[in-house]
């Protein structure tokens, strides 16, 4: 589901209320419903079935307790089904310092950030960041809560938010691997990726899918982060982890890291980033192999 696409469709669908469709004379001043749901549907699914309600320029009355809005904000509106809410908001506060309000704010309102994944291996998302560059993800009891500032590009104009509640949201559920059903235990560690960056996203299309498995994990990265401050990144990661720095290579785009395995084994661990071809984004390479040296 394109959460981002459903957002501009609304927004577009209000900005039409609000400002271009004139009133009909002795009529209500709105857009026909059948026509707002059928512009959502091929993004959004179903809004008619299981009861549906659209709310112009407000935060739907059950949600309001558990969302913050920023000050100066406008609300442009919403939607609500059985499963999910939608509301779009107008934002003029910069990027960073809305990203800090929301985590202050939401952990105020009874939200929990997503725990670390209690299972699997490689390279995972940063806790409390969702799939996209600087959304923003939180849990309570059965509900997750995704925040997505997005601004078009050089347009110079406020953030366009949308916050999306969802029933059972998968993106508060711990993410689990596939685990082969042998008796071996995996050889990659598990690590984050920096805040502010997203893992095969669509501005990183085609994603990076060369490894996966056991000993090996390869993603395409958005990110604003050069090649050098990735590798100190996940290199802080792996020393408090117990991994040990064995070497560096190139224009430190390549590292190297040992850990003692069982008996004279050693785990050997390599990072490889190299820039990718679709701009702001960089391709990761973990490895991981045993030896018997030292």
């Amino acid at each position: 589901m394109n959460f981002r696409v459903a957002a501009i469709a609304l927004s577009m669908a209000y900005a039409g209320l609000v400002r271009a469709q004139p009133a009909r004379p002795g009529g209500s001043d709105s857009l026909p419903r059948d026509l707002v749901e059928a512009l959502l549907r091929p993004y959004y699914g179903s809004v008619s079935a299981g009861g549906s309600g659209f709310v112009i320029g407000r935060v739907p009355a059950d949600l309001v307790p558990y969302l913050y809005v920023p000050p100066g904000a406008r609300v442009l509106g919403g939607v609500e089904t059985s499963s999910r809410t939608v509301v779009v908001l107008s934002v003029t506060a910069p990027l960073d310092e809305l990203r800090s309000a929301y985590r202050r704010e939401q952990l105020r309102l009874g939200w929990t950030s997503p725990v670390a994944p209690s299972q699997g291996w490689g390279f995972v998302q940063a806790p409390g960041t969702g799939p996209d560059i600087n959304s923003l993800v939180f849990c309570h009891i059965g509900q997750s809560l995704q925040i997505v500032p997005y601004s078009a590009p050089s347009s110079g104009g406020p953030l366009v938010v949308t916050a999306t509640v969802e029933n059972y949201g998968s993106s508060c559920q711990s993410r689990v691997r596939f685990v082969p059903s042998t008796t071996f235990a995996t050889d990659l560690p598990v690590i984050f990726n920096p805040d502010g960056a997203a893992m095969n996203s669509r501005a990183c299309y085609p994603p990076n899918v060369s490894a996966s498995g056991v000993n090996a994990s390869g993603e395409r990265l958005e990110t604003k982060l050069s090649p050098v401050q990735l590798l100190a990144h996940f290199s802080r990661q792996l020393s408090d982890s117990g991994w040990t720095a064995a070497s560096s290579s190139g224009a430190a785009v390549k590292g190297v890291w040992t850990r003692p395995d069982t008996g004279e084994l050693t785990r050997e661990l390599t990072l490889t980033i190299t820039p990718s071809p679709a701009a702001g984004c960089q391709d990761l390479l973990l490895q991981v192999r045993r030896t018997t040296g030292r």
